[in-house]
């Protein structure tokens, strides 16, 4: 079946395919998501490895079965988190199955959709590639899936407003609720809810990076009252962010005990506008979870580079915004739905030995 053929696949094939690979999996094992015992899970584990229960379905259709997890587990967490009063019944219609972590630990807990396309086993290929994000292997899934994904958007354009029209009535323009979960796919349980904007910057800042445990960016004078928004995630790391508590507009950011990925620039983006992220009204300080806060780092000198701070698992965004903070240096800001999602520093200094005393410095 050509890749590009989704919806046939979805609406004939994909429902026996689910089937004959839960059968393949253990009785124990098909119901095994202790939040959600009435739907059946599928733990990381028998998408990874291709010996066990993915043996049953043919290479020939593992990227369109591996596209229809991911669609089927982001429609389901979206009517979860946006239309709760309505999703036992999108439950119940659907049957689509959760996604966890491997098991046994993390099958607790509920997974990202994109786990689906990340690690499924297309080619039969050793599970330690998967399991280690080897990057060839993860490449090779990408260019794999790409048309399925694409083909899959087209086809639930018009079918997943229509299956909403016809069943849910009290969903309110439907189409504009696709848009918000297929374009911001990540935004479902996994993006800090701050409502941001930019503004314009007040003052100067200096700008401080060492490439290990601290990054930091403060008033060179001191400022009024702020109001911090602090981002945390599971390994470690935290990020603090500052506003002023008067305007909402950025007044710093301070980072610890980051994760180094790789080198990456700054990403494409469809529109660009003037300003630092900044608070559409000023709030008292919150705590909020991230998935994980990764730092991808790209060197444009022997001394200087760019810095990408981000939290949402994307790797392209909607809306950028830029904003001097010294003579070379440049605040970046990422949106997604008008949600601050990571953030970006252009030509900082790298400084090696931060005089931070007040930062950890058991960072990675």
């Amino acid at each position: 079946m050509p890749l590009n053929d989704f919806g046939d696949y979805f609406e004939r094939e994909f429902k026996n395919d689910l089937q004959v690979f839960l059968e393949a999996m253990p009785a124990s094992q098909r119901k095994h998501y202790s939040k959600a015992p009435e739907s059946h899970s599928i733990a990381m584990n028998f998408l990874v490895d291709s010996r066990m229960a993915l043996k049953v379905v043919p290479l020939e259709r593992r990227p369109l079965f591996a596209a229809s997890l991911y669609f089927g587990a982001l429609m389901d967490q979206a009517m979860h988190y946006h239309h709760g009063e309505s999703y036992e019944r999108y439950r119940v219609l659907t049957d689509y199955p959760k996604l966890t972590g491997a098991c046994p630990g993390a099958c607790m807990y509920m997974a990202e959709p994109t786990i689906a396309l990340e690690r499924t086993n297309l080619f039969n290929q050793p599970s330690d590639d998967y399991i280690q994000r080897h990057p060839q292997t993860l490449e090779r899934n990408r260019e794999a899936l790409a048309p399925v994904l694409q083909a899959g958007r087209n086809y639930f354009r018009h079918a997943f407003p229509a299956f909403l029209r016809e069943n849910f009535p009290k969903v309110a323009e439907p189409e504009s609720f696709y848009r918000r979960v297929f374009d911001d796919r990540q935004e479902v349980e996994v993006i800090p809810a701050l409502q941001a904007k930019p503004l314009p910057v007040q003052g100067g800042f200096h700008l401080a990076a060492g490439w290990g445990p601290v990054v930091e960016v403060r008033p060179d004078a001191p400022r009024g009252a702020i109001v911090m928004l602090t981002i945390v995630d599971g390994h470690g790391a935290k990020l603090e962010l500052d506003f002023s508590a008067t305007t909402g507009a950025f007044a710093g950011f301070r980072l610890q005990k980051h994760h180094l990925v790789g080198q990456r620039t700054r990403p494409k983006v469809a529109e660009r506008v003037a300003g630092a992220p900044g608070q559409v009204s000023p709030m008292s300080s919150e705590t909020v979870k991230a998935g994980a806060i990764i730092c991808h780092k790209h060197m444009t000198a022997i001394n200087e580079g760019d810095l990408l701070i981000d939290w949402s698992g994307r790797t392209d965004y909607a809306l950028a915004s830029s904003q001097p903070l010294t003579r070379h240096g440049v605040l970046h800001g990422y949106y997604i739905q008008d949600q601050l999602a990571a953030i970006g520093l252009s030509r900082i200094p790298i400084t090696y030995f931060n005089e931070m005393p007040h930062f950890d410095r058991s960072g990675c």
